[in-house]
């Protein structure tokens, strides 16, 4: 009896077990089904510069069971005046959603969204769009539906050839990143207004099955015939092969195309035929080495021409003939040689305004090269190796503005090279082998203001440039220059900008740079000056920014007093063993000293009244601190990887601006808490941080604060500690507790 009863016990627990898990499996897939329903949120945004009654309706949902009744269970107060909905689903878990196929059954029941213009569905991982499932918006505008299906990459999306029936009006239709592979023939001739289509980011790898060739007709007469007037179709980031002859004829409208991001290895004679209003075509990072000699011979209207980042190794003669309306030409990040870029290619662009050759293997430019580009402003020939240019090769480009000749193999600026540009306001010539500038190569270029020749083999700076009277900046940085004199700088009164990085230069005199009245930025680093002789930029009043690290300066008396706009000065990395605040003028803000040998300092806030903010002190041998060693003005500073070994009760107490001091990587033992008392800080501001890890601090009774300090932040008068501490612990501090553990140990095994 007792044995029967436990049984029953037992079958009536696992009945009672099963109810449950059943009531909890109808609990889920209710509350499943409901929240693919309802909208987990739905609120109005709306943009500064856009009217409120253009706001959107943003919706957060987990997934789409059916777009229909999904909108009907939006608050029916969401209808009034809608215009843009923007449906987004989850992404914390992946959920599959659907479109529901519109049929005659519910179109009487639809939801009364006649003035919206605008739905965009995002994130909801779809496989289909069925049969005229966007009917019921038959005024819609503009339609984005952009799954990410990628992120499941066995999700793919088919479209139904009506899926978009019923939409007359659509203008924009957006269905990229869905992990589309291929399109029914006919599936956009229903929208009559579609003016932009974007395909991009799928896995398109046939483009005549997106339906607009006109040979398909031609072969099959059941073929819909579609009038579209489509202006922008983006295909890029797909898997295309090949654009072969009259794949997108259809497009009589076409204006914008862009095949960038493919692997298009191959293009037909008539790949853009029919395509006689288009404007812009690009065509980069394909795998492309060849183009048909006709390829642009339906297409006279280009105005851009995007080439670059294939492995184009052959240009006919030719090819952009009669594209008298181009303006943009890039070829670069190509393998083009100067077989193939001559005096022929680009004959008849009267209209060029922009050309890149820049990453190909040109090595000479011809005389009759740029002979018909009259109206070319910007000339890249970047990353060639080009070694010679003949005389008068730019002598056409009267209006050009920007040439780039960086990074080529170029030894010596001729006479003749540069004087036809007499409109010129960019000239880099960096990463050549310039040793020489011939004296009058810049004349005649009075309007240049960009000048760049780092990285080059001068040992001296040319005497050319001071014909550029409206140069602004003058980069002269990497090469061999060892000495300057006031005369090379004569009659560049304009300057703002001089580099001379990386140089050779181990002193500078009091005139030095007396001829640059309006220098406001200054770059010396790493050269090898020791010497600097005071009243140097007495002349140079208006510098803001000046760069002298990386030298071998001990001493800088004198050398800062009248630069009296001075905001930014890097003096680290030389020899520096003490200093004055004295020293530098009251405008300054960022002072960097790091990686000096710095011992000491002065600071006597009664005389100095300057305005540094940031004050970096850090890797030197700074060995203790005071109440008067730093600024009050000071709001961080940098005194890690120092020798610090004492620092002065209240020592940061008159910083009120303080929000960051360094401190770690020092020698401190042991601190009076004190040291970092800090005067009452307001409410309103945050507490400093202070960094102070690093130092072999002795964990006694008198560091017992450490552990409570970062919870004083209500008296508001000590900093937060922050990084892990370093404790040294003594070694009898340690051989006491391992007789405590052997003790326990053994007390647990008796």
């Amino acid at each position: 009896m007792v044995i029967k009863q436990t049984v029953v016990n037992r079958l009536e627990g696992r009945t009672f077990n099963r109810i449950i898990v059943y009531v909890l499996f109808y609990c889920h897939v209710v509350e499943r089904s409901t929240a693919a329903e309802m909208p987990h949120e739905c609120a109005y945004r709306s943009f500064e510069a856009e009217a409120p009654e253009n706001a959107i309706l943003f919706c957060k949902i987990r997934t789409i069971s059916s777009l229909e009744h999904l909108l009907r269970n939006i608050s029916r107060t969401h209808f009034d005046d809608l215009i843009s909905l923007h449906v987004q689903c989850s992404e914390i878990l992946f959920f599959e959603s659907t479109l529901a196929t519109h049929t005659d059954k519910n179109s009487g029941k639809s939801s009364d969204l006649s003035k919206l213009r605008d739905l965009v569905i995002d994130k909801c991982k779809i496989r289909q769009i069925p049969a005229r499932a966007f009917e019921n918006f038959k005024d819609l505008k503009r339609l984005h539906v952009t799954t990410h299906n990628s992120e499941w990459s066995a999700m793919t999306m088919e479209l139904h050839e009506q899926a978009f029936s019923g939409l007359n009006e659509l203008i924009e239709l957006n269905l990229s990143d869905n992990n589309i592979w291929s399109t029914k023939t006919e599936t956009f001739c229903w929208l009559y207004s579609l003016k932009t289509l974007n395909l991009s980011q799928n896995h398109l790898q046939n483009i005549k099955t997106v339906g607009f060739s006109d040979s398909l007709r031609e072969q099959n007469l059941s073929v819909r015939s579609c009038n579209l007037v489509l202006e922008t179709l983006d295909l890029s980031y797909n898997d295309l092969i090949v654009v072969t002859d009259n794949s997108l004829s259809k497009l009589r409208s076409l204006s914008r195309l862009f095949l960038q991001n493919n692997a298009i290895s191959s293009l037909e004679v008539g790949a853009f035929a029919g395509l006689l209003g288009l404007h812009v075509l690009n065509l980069s990072s394909n795998f492309i080495n060849s183009i048909p000699p006709d390829l642009f011979s339906d297409t006279k209207s280009l105005k851009e021409i995007i080439l670059s980042n294939n492995t184009i190794n052959v240009l006919p003669p030719g090819l952009f003939e009669g594209l008298d309306q181009l303006q943009t030409l890039d070829l670069s990040h190509n393998e083009l040689t100067s077989q193939w870029i001559n005096k022929g290619s680009f004959v008849g662009l009267l209209r060029m305004v922009i050309l890149n050759l820049s990453y190909n293997r040109l090595t000479k430019i011809d005389r009759y090269m740029f002979q018909d580009l009259n109206s070319l402003q910007k000339l890249n020939l970047e990353h060639n190796d080009i070694t010679n240019i003949e005389e008068h090769a730019f002598e056409e480009l009267r209006n050009l503005h920007s040439l780039t000749l960086s990074h080529n193999k170029l030894s010596h600026i001729h006479t003749h090279l540069f004087t036809d540009l007499h409109v010129l306001h960019e000239l880099f010539i960096d990463n050549n082998k310039i040793r020489h500038i011939d004296e009058n190569a810049f004349d005649n270029m009075t309007t240049i203001e960009d000048l760049g020749l780092n990285d080059n083999l001068m040992s001296s700076i040319p005497s050319s440039i001071r014909k550029l009277r409206s140069l602004r900046s003058l980069d002269i940085g990497n090469n061999n220059i060892s000495h300057l004199s006031r005369d090379h700088f004569r009659g560049l009164s304009e300057l703002f900008g001089l580099r001379l990085v990386d140089n050779k230069v181990t002193y500078l005199n009091e005139d030095t740079f007396e001829h640059l009245p309006q220098l406001q930025v200054l770059n010396l680093a790493s050269n090898k000056i020791k010497h600097v002789t005071p009243g140097c930029f007495r002349k140079n009043i208006n510098l803001k920014l000046l760069r002298m690290d990386g030298n071998e300066i001990t001493s800088f008396d004198g050398i800062f007093s009248t630069l009296n706009n001075l905001v930014w000065l890097n003096m680290s990395a030389n020899k520096i063993v003490t200093f004055d605040f004295k020293s530098f003028p009251n405008s300054l803000e960022w002072l960097d000293l790091h990686m000096n040998h710095i011992e000491s300092f002065l600071n006597d806030d009664l005389y100095y009244t300057g305005n540094i903010k940031l004050l970096d002190l850090s890797h030197n041998n700074i060995s203790q601190l005071t109440v008067t060693s730093i600024p009050k003005t000071v709001e961080k500073l940098y005194l890690n990887d120092n020798y610090i070994q004492h620092i002065q009760v209240a020592t940061f107490s008159k910083l009120q601006r303080l929000s960051l001091v360094t401190l770690n990587n020092n020698k401190l033992v042991q601190v009076d808490m004190n040291a970092f008392r800090l005067d009452q800080i307001d409410e309103d501001s945050d507490l400093p941080e202070f960094f102070i890890s690093g130092n072999p601090f002795v964990c006694d009774c008198s560091m017992e604060w450490i552990q409570r300090i970062n919870y004083l932040s209500h008296s508001r008068q000590y900093p937060r500690t922050c990084h892990l501490l370093i404790f040294s612990v003594p070694t009898k501090a340690i051989v006491s507790l391992c007789v405590i553990v052997a003790i326990l140990l053994l007390a647990t095994v008796k």
